[in-house]
């Protein structure tokens, strides 16, 4: 019903709360003024006790409870609120209009493939010619329209289910489609565009299954496995030492498509995962977690030595344009060249590789969790079977 949350503000901050009008639904967020959290909690339980009283559905108190509780000098109650002043339901805007507002929000704040990458979802069920009136942006496929309604006021878990269940997809890309739902609906909340339906639940997209394979057994490649994937990329340099990277180094596809000459460092002892401005887009490239120095083990280090001899581009890894690789190009040409050799691993495989030797070897989990820039929760959740148990 209502969450506090922790603000910093200066030395001093401020204990927060997010809750949603129990009549409206329309999301409010304020500050409670203490540092003190117990304070906050006690404050917590007395707003959610007030928005309890004024739902709609709430019934009267019958009046042999009335008498045996007698006035409540402290809470108003449903009966004696003044209901008719308070604002009635509004409609949600239109999808049009939504999908208008929430494509200018991701192009200023995402990068353009990822902007691309939401907007394509969207297209699967809103339909093309409805995304391409409210966007601008031209689609090289048709997609008919699942949702066919004018409003978002039809969008229910049941509606958004049915079409992530529809899909001829594994359930890593459904989990990422019920996030893609997530943040359109919740920013259209708070852009006063979507009106929920269920106070208690205002965002449709949040009762959809997690998707999530609890029992996931990970794979890793083993020395030999190593050697036949590096082998299988020889017609491709820059792809293969990139794979290389990502096998020793742990680096994200991101990362490596990414990765700058100067990103070597000059004595060749690290690999600097860092912030900067793309030269090609003049904007700030964007870390999934901050900077973060990751050292270069000998096989990697003279597989790199070798390949700067002479290297005067600006990227470490440039296409066959001379520009970096986008994160989906290097992904299909890395497909394309593991399916003519019969193999199937992808960069996933290659950062569990990574992490699954730290661990044997005897890294800690808040070693491994710096050296990949994850957090120390989702290394514990794959790699801590290796540390616990004897490598042999």
């Amino acid at each position: 019903m209502a969450t506090i949350y922790f603000r910093k503000n200066g030395d001093r901050g401020l204990w927060w709360v997010k809750f949603y009008h129990p009549l409206d639904a329309r999301c409010h967020r304020t500050s409670l003024g203490t540092p003190d959290e117990s304070a906050a909690k006690k404050i917590l339980r007395r707003l959610e006790a007030e928005i309890e009283m004024r739902r709609p559905e709430l019934a009267p108190l019958p009046a042999s409870l009335s008498e045996i509780l007698g006035p409540n000098k402290r809470m108003r109650t449903a009966e004696s609120a003044d209901l008719e002043t308070l604002p009635s339901p509004e409609k949600s805007a239109t999808v049009i209009n939504a999908l208008r507002a929430y494509y200018t929000f991701i192009k200023a704040d995402n990068d353009s493939h990822h902007a691309a990458g939401k907007l394509s979802i969207l297209r699967a069920f809103f339909g093309s010619s409805v995304v391409e009136e409210a966007t601008g942006e031209s689609c090289r496929t048709i997609s008919p329209p699942v949702y066919k309604g004018k409003t978002l006021d039809g969008l229910t878990p049941l509606v958004l289910q049915d079409f992530v269940s529809s899909r001829k997809i594994e359930d890593s890309t459904r989990k990422h489609y019920r996030q893609v739902f997530h943040h359109f609906i919740e920013k259209m909340i708070d852009l006063s565009l979507y009106v929920p339906s269920n106070h208690l639940r205002p965002n449709p997209a949040a009762a959809l299954p997690t998707y999530q394979n609890k029992n996931e057994v990970i794979t890793f490649l083993s020395d030999g496995d190593i050697e036949a994937q590096v082998k299988a990329l020889s017609s491709e340099p820059m792809i293969q030492l990139g794979v290389e990277i990502m096998i020793h180094a742990g680096l994200r596809r991101e990362e490596v498509a990414g990765l700058r000459t100067e990103d070597i460092s000059p004595d060749r002892r690290f690999i600097k995962v860092a912030k900067y401005i793309d030269p090609r887009t003049q904007k700030p490239r964007k870390l999934k977690t901050g900077w973060r120095d990751v050292p270069i083990v000998p096989i990697l280090k003279e597989r790199l030595l070798k390949h700067l001899e002479g290297h005067d581009n600006y990227w470490l890894l440039p296409g066959w344009n001379k520009e970096r690789w986008t994160a989906d190009n290097f992904s299909k040409t890395l497909s394309s060249l593991n399916k003519s050799a019969g193999l199937s691993w992808t960069c996933n495989e290659f950062r569990h590789t990574y992490a699954t030797r730290l661990a044997k070897d005897g890294a800690s989990l808040f070693k491994i969790a710096k050296l990949m820039g994850n957090s120390h929760q989702i290394v514990e959740r794959y790699y801590a079977q290796f540390i616990l148990n004897d490598p042999d």
